[in-house]
């Protein structure tokens, strides 16, 4: 059966953020005001985030800090660009980094924290008005997991932006995809399977160009390394998921697994209440998995599972929810804690399309300790009575094509070919790297702090004429 194509995608609302600001709060507002505490700090570290296991900020983040412009044009000469734009951080009404969402590994939060966030006023190029530059402003740590992340699907740009919005898209793009003579092509090879259904729903074709541009910095205490990522067909767990929607049956390019322990954090998987007499304390922040979406064949929950307190960890991917008094999460005024674990975890619905309600892949699944093959352990939903295995690291998806990035504090430009970036190893191997179908970009980190400034993220190409060559 053919599912319908989801028009709306909102990956929003800081999920990853303790975004309530209720005076109850008080054991997290007494969290706000600490400071690290490792021994023999680095100067300038005591102006960082408060973040931690035990120590997650309610707002703060890392100080804006300037930069000399540059002359952006001479920077970009000999380069021309996708008629559609990734990353510019500018909106009619107030700068945002439109789109982006935030992901992290549970053991620190970023700041903002939110979908979409605001972007910062900040001069770049020389040539620019003072003061009319917004720039994608994120900082956060330290992070003692894997790191984190943030991205941008390009479904936005595929349907929400109506680039190849079926029936009638902005460009007609031949059978095959790819340059045309006449025409720049941006829309995925049409078909009727449920793979070409889903990567015409949320991918783009950027085969006719050589790689991924943008502006990046960082802050003086920050750390150097991003990585840079697109992915495609064969590594996006979007995909995979909208392929399960569609047709569940059907052969996936990579799978999906839904982690739900409380990894890399101080912190047991316990249940709250909702209801204010059960649990005066924690009541409020406490939303349940199906407050924004029910489910007709199971009775209303009363609470949920949580690493810690509600909201004493940063959830681990940003989601479109609302919170328990009917207000988003990021709404000042919204009260709501996505540190999720356990069943809460399988039963709630997947962060890129939360409005879709419960992931129907995990839904009511039991959070089982399951043994991989190579003898690492995971908490999964996972139901051995039913399931076929959870996927091993060779079947799963995440590991897009990456290149590492060194930062410095000045602003620079960064041309990354495609040619030039390569899967990391440790999940599914994609046969190839399909630009016909890309379908998300991203930036990454391992441990430590964070204090990146990105703007104008674009792909790229040598400009028709031009002796100037593609390089990363």
């Amino acid at each position: 059966m053919r599912a319908p194509v989801f028009t709306v995608r909102w990956r929003a609302a800081p999920a990853l953020a303790l975004v309530g600001t209720v005076t109850g709060w008080i054991v997290l507002a007494a969290l706000a005001g600490c400071i690290p505490t490792a021994p023999n700090l680095a100067p300038g570290a005591e102006s960082l985030p408060c973040t931690g296991p035990s120590c997650v900020p309610l707002n703060g983040g890392a100080p804006v800090t300037p930069a000399a412009t540059v002359d952006c044009a001479a920077a970009e000469r000999g380069v021309e660009f996708a008629p559609f734009t990734v990353l510019d951080n500018e909106n009619p009404n107030l700068g945002l980094a439109e789109y982006f969402y935030q992901y992290v590994d549970g053991t620190a939060g970023l700041t903002p924290s939110a979908y979409s966030p605001p972007a910062t006023l900040a001069d770049r190029c020389t040539a620019a008005p003072p003061g009319s530059n917004y720039v994608y402003h994120t900082s956060g740590g330290p992070f003692t997991g894997w790191g984190g992340g943030i991205g941008v699907a390009l479904a936005h740009l595929s349907q929400d932006s109506g680039f190849c919005k079926s029936p009638a898209p902005s460009v007609v793009c031949p059978a095959a995809g790819g340059f045309t003579t006449s025409t720049p092509c941006y829309c995925p090879p049409n078909g009727s399977d449920a793979s070409s259904r889903q990567i015409n729903a949320a991918a783009l074709d950027v085969s006719q160009w050589d790689g991924i541009s943008l502006w990046a910095r960082r802050g003086p205490n920050g750390q150097p390394l991003m990585r840079v990522l697109v992915g495609d067909k064969y590594t996006d767990d979007d995909i995979s998921y909208l392929m399960y929607v569609d047709t569940a049956s059907a052969p996936r390019h990579c799978e999906r697994k839904a982690d739900c322990g409380c990894n890399f954090q101080d912190a047991v998987c316990s249940f709250y209440s909702s209801s204010p007499a059960t649990d005066p304390m924690y009541h409020l922040p406490v939303i349940t998995t199906d407050m924004n979406f029910p489910d007709p064949d199971d009775p209303p929950r009363t609470g949920a599972l949580f690493c810690g307190a509600p909201g004493s960890h940063p959830g681990s991917a940003s989601q479109n929810l609302f919170s328990n008094n009917g207000l988003k999460c990021d709404d000042p005024m919204g009260n709501c804690a996505s540190n999720f674990c356990g069943e809460s975890v399988c039963d709630a619905p997947y962060s890129a399309y939360a409005v879709n309600g419960s992931d129907a892949q995990f839904v009511n699944k039991p959070c089982t300790t399951y043994t991989y093959r190579n003898g690492t352990q995971s908490d999964v939903c996972y139901d051995p009575a039913k399931d076929p295995l959870p996927p091993e690291a060779d079947e799963q998806c995440g590991d897009h094509f990456a290149f590492p990035i060194n930062l410095s504090t000045e602003w620079q430009f960064y041309k990354i070919a495609f040619t030039e970036m390569f899967q990391q190893g440790w999940a599914k191997q994609a046969p190839t790297f399909d630009l016909t179908s890309v379908s998300v970009v991203r930036f990454t980190w391992d441990v430590g702090y964070i204090d990146y400034y990105i703007d104008d993220v674009r792909f790229y190409r040598t400009a028709r004429g031009s002796s100037d060559a593609a390089t990363p």
